[in-house]
């Protein structure tokens, strides 16, 4: 995630941020898994609890941008819950009720 930050710090002409990579990398996981506040995660890594949320933010936005959209991901031989369809699995005959 680090180097995802890095190399989006260098596209946007980013010269100078409170965190280093590593460390807004470590904030945005500190947010996600352990639900800390904004207010929590600016006294922990001394930034302000705006500087918190806009880092969080950034770090969502980069990460979804590398996620493949809902066309891309689903699989149509899978119903929405990942079940395998009958009525598309290859070599199935479809079971449409009459």
């Amino acid at each position: 995630m680090a180097d995802l930050i890095r190399k989006h710090r260098c596209r946007v002409g980013s010269w100078w941020r409170r965190l280093p990579p590593g460390r807004q990398a470590l904030l945005v996981l500190v947010h996600l898994r352990r639900n800390k506040t904004f207010a929590g995660l600016a006294a922990a890594f001394d930034v302000g609890a705006a500087t918190a949320h806009r880092y969080v933010i950034e770090v969502i936005e980069l990460l979804a941008e590398l996620a493949p959209d809902l066309q891309q991901a689903s699989d149509p031989h899978l119903d929405i819950e990942g079940v395998p369809d009958p009525n598309t699995s290859p070599g199935s005959t479809p079971t449409h009720p009459a």
